[in-house]
């Protein structure tokens, strides 16, 4: 072998040294991969790392199995980093070198992984064909477990499609098999992922029953983070039902967590959440404080989009205590965002704010600009405007004394028509039309034209 087929040179080991210690390689590789992938509190960086002495050692030996393992596991330390373009390279590598030595267990695990890394990206249809490649291989060596987590796999993506009753199904396959053989922990993930479906189905109870089943096995078995996802969701689910002292409990419960362990992504989601819950309580420097909150980690890590929802939830916030200033200011900060990212829909809601924003500050030129803009992008998105909606929405305008549409208030009043009314509103036609309500305000008010 010469100098370049040596590994460990850049770690600077003599050459001498290794080949000591080459019969003993074997349970050391071993030994570094399960200590720094599971046991060790090493960060993902660091694990990466280590796992590049694995890989050296794998090479000396020429062992495929050895070299599987290494790119499995970096694959899935890169993709907890969120590096999906360097976790799929992994695990593709993985899987053409599991093919050429023909295991086919080691394809099946690689093809889950695959699938996970896929539906990280969010392209559903490739996570799709490799779990169910991963699911054919386990079918056909009977092995249960495997095929309860695949199954499991597949109702998330089911469940992300929208398509709830293949979630639903899928995931009571992977249950039955779980508590065929008593595996708690994973029962309390497919009860945590059937109380999303039940949630996405409107069917509150049924979804915190499932809820709750997760906490209590959790909790059985230290799982903190995974309790603070659950309290999370039972947050949620109690801000649905109208109970905010209980949503604001659990949620307090998971942010208390997710600063225990350093999730900061989590807690500002959680800020977030918070946030809008006090802005339906009408607190909104509790509402704003909250968002800050959320806003600054967000800044911290990158998330841009997100960014972008606390901009504009902050402006309604400003706008409603009649700061227009910094109204405005957060609501140009969204806008830029959503233009630079594309979200049409969003954009329309902030055109609308700002033009709230600057009628209330008398510029109506601006105002009517800003308006008739999000009134654009609506019909687009809606692709026409009903008029008898229009006017129903424009007495509905009238009779709650609205001068100008806040654009968070919309909601509220969306729902005091279907009390009163006993049917429902179309919301996309319902902000279509309460645009139109805030530019006829303000033709009216300038004694330009008539409706």
């Amino acid at each position: 072998m010469d100098d370049e087929d040596k590994p460990f040179t850049h770690w600077g080991v003599a050459w001498e040294r290794v080949q000591r210690v080459r019969p003993n390689l074997p349970v050391i590789f071993w030994f570094l991969y399960i200590w720094g992938t599971e046991i060790s509190p090493l960060t993902p960086a660091q694990q990466i790392q280590l796992l590049k002495v694995c890989y050296d050692i794998a090479f000396l030996l020429r062992d495929s199995e050895m070299m599987v393992a290494v790119y499995w596991a970096a694959g899935k330390v890169y993709r907890e980093m969120r590096l999906f373009d360097q976790a799929l390279a992994c695990c593709s590598t993985a899987l053409e070198i599991a093919k050429a030595i023909g295991s086919i267990k080691l394809q099946a695990t690689c093809y889950n992984d695959m699938g996970h890394t896929y539906n990280k990206l969010g392209d559903n249809g490739q996570a799709m064909v490799n779990y169910k490649n991963a699911l054919c291989i386990h079918e056909k060596f009977g092995e249960e477990l495997k095929q309860a987590d695949v199954y499991n796999n597949i109702g998330a993506v089911y469940s992300s499609l929208g398509d709830n009753g293949q979630a639903m199904e899928n995931y009571k396959h992977a249950l039955c098999i779980y508590e065929k053989f008593g595996g708690e922990r994973q029962q309390a993930d497919v009860y945590n992922n059937i109380g999303v479906v039940f949630m996405s189905l409107g069917d509150n109870s049924q979804a915190m029953e499932n809820y709750k089943h997760a906490l209590c096995i959790y909790e059985k078995f230290g799982e903190e983070r995974k309790q603070a996802n659950v309290y999370s969701k039972i947050g949620n689910t109690y801000c649905s039902l109208g109970n905010e002292g209980q949503a604001i409990e659990n949620y307090k419960h998971a942010l208390c967590i997710y600063e225990k362990i350093g999730e900061e992504r989590k807690q500002a989601d959680v800020y977030f959440c918070i946030g809008a819950l006090f802005k339906s309580l009408g607190d909104e420097g509790q509402a704003i404080e909250n968002y800050k909150h959320a806003l600054c980690i967000y800044e911290k890590i990158g998330e841009e989009r997100k960014k972008a929802v606390v901009f504009n939830g902050i402006g309604d916030l400003y706008s409603y205590l009649g700061d227009n200033v910094q109204a405005m200011e957060n609501y140009k900060n969204a806008l830029c965002i959503y233009e630079k990212f594309g979200g049409e829909r969003e954009q329309a809601a902030v055109y609308n704010g700002i033009g709230c924003a600057y009628d209330s500050l008398g510029d109506k030129d601006q105002a009517i600009e800003n308006l008739k803009n999000a009134l654009c992008i609506y019909e687009n998105l809606g692709k026409s405007v009903n008029k008898q909606m229009f006017i129903t929405t424009s007495v509905l305008c009238s009779s709650l004394s609205v001068t100008m549409v806040k654009p968070w208030r919309t909601t509220n009043m969306r729902y005091v028509y279907t009390r009163r009314s006993g049917k429902s509103l179309n919301k996309q036609l319902f902000i279509t039309t309460s645009v139109l309500c805030s530019i006829q305000h303000i033709f009216l008010y300038e004694g330009s034209i008539s409706f």
